[in-house]
């Protein structure tokens, strides 16, 4: 009941202290809780602003592997570009968390339902927060720690692993081989920061992990041309056990495609033949989204001949919460889905936006000094 409350969650803890009270109806401590909650629960106010949403990719964990010697400076600069250190996203929390940020997920905002013809209606929900919150969604591009990203670059986490007590953590090595089980990337340190902080979240809403399929999920090579791999089985049981474990602490999947190609450049037979893969070889481990993030944040916008055609794939494919990029927030209600822009906290988006970000965070207090001065400038 205590942590429904601490999520604004004051009704559900309030049928929490009623069940206990059928047992002893004369209870201080419960009653006092039930009043406190009544109270809280009286005091929330509909929110009538913008919703906010940023996104990250794979966290850096040790730039000084990633920006090391090891690697040429046009991989520094593609990594520099559009990464975010792991000392970075840390840092950025807690001012997220100060400046009354409160994530969010869709389908607190919207309910969706389907008519007897399967065409979708969106409903906007009412969202009650306290004075002065502000909802937030964050998504994470990418997460399938591909081998070029763990393997070639080095300094980033290898994959998740469930640790001894059945959490959810990554499994990180070193430069000099070592390995280590812990906070390697955004989910088991946006966990870390929301048991110390449970009021960051509205009602247990945490990210969304957004997974391509080309090169496996999760860290784990189980794509479909890896099925003759000796460790293929092993591998799809491994994520269907992580994936579940992440859905029952509140996380949530979205595609980021397959293929991970540009929809501007890719005909509607490609876009249908790309979800069908994803549904095939992604959603079948980890359950069905209707989240899609649109890889680059390409839509379609660059060819207008065949953009509703590409869109209506989607749509059929089962997407309703369509999310591109784009630092300026933009958010449109169409018929049967929702678009929204999704800002990039990443090396560029900081070094050349910094007024911008201040919404969110200090971007001078955040920068990780350890970044090369390669590939910021747009």
């Amino acid at each position: 009941a205590e942590l429904l409350a601490k999520q604004y969650n004051y009704a559900k803890a309030i049928k929490k202290i009623d069940k206990l009270l059928k047992t002893d109806p004369e209870n201080e401590d419960w009653l006092g809780l039930k009043v406190k909650y009544t109270r809280q629960k009286s005091k929330l106010v509909a929110y009538t602003g913008e919703v906010r949403h940023v996104f990250f990719h794979q966290l850096i964990v040790d730039p000084s592997i990633t920006f090391g010697n090891q690697n040429s400076e046009a991989e520094w600069a593609a990594n520099n570009s559009v990464m975010t250190t792991l000392d970075e996203f840390n840092k950025m929390l807690p001012q997220l968390y100060k400046n009354g940020y409160v994530l969010v997920y869709f389908d607190q905002l919207y309910d969706v339902e389907k008519d007897k013809n399967g065409e979708v209606k969106l409903t906007k929900k009412t969202l009650m927060l306290p004075e002065g919150k502000k909802p937030l969604i964050i998504s994470q591009d990418d997460v399938n720690f591909y081998q070029k990203t763990t393997l070639k670059w080095g300094g980033y986490g290898q994959k998740f692993v469930l640790d001894e007590n059945g959490d959810v953590k990554v499994l990180y090595i070193d430069d000099k081989g070592k390995e280590s089980v812990g906070d390697y990337d955004l989910v088991p340190a946006l966990d870390t920061f929301l048991d110390e902080h449970p009021d960051f979240s509205y009602q247990g809403a945490k990210a969304y992990v957004g997974l391509t399929g080309y090169d496996g999920v999760l860290g784990y090579r189980v794509n479909i041309d890896q099925k003759d791999s000796e460790t293929y089985a092993a591998d799809c049981e491994a994520v269907k056990q992580i994936a579940d474990a992440m859905k029952k602490d509140g996380w949530q999947f979205a595609s980021h495609s397959y293929s991970h190609g540009h929809m501007s450049t890719q005909t509607v037979a490609e876009i249908k033949e790309d979800a069908k893969w994803w549904e095939e070889q992604v959603a079948n481990l980890v359950g069905k989204t209707n989240v899609y993030l649109f890889p680059y944040g390409d839509w379609g916008q660059y060819d207008q001949s065949t953009a509703e055609a590409k869109m209506k794939v989607l749509q059929k494919a089962g997407f309703v919460f369509m999310n591109g990029v784009g630092a300026y927030d933009y958010s449109k209600e169409y018929e049967q889905y929702f678009f929204m822009d999704r800002c990039n906290l990443d090396g560029q988006c900081m070094y050349n936006r910094k007024e911008l970000l201040s919404q969110y965070f200090d971007v001078d207090s955040v920068w990780d000094k350890r970044r090369p001065d390669v590939g910021l400038s747009y």
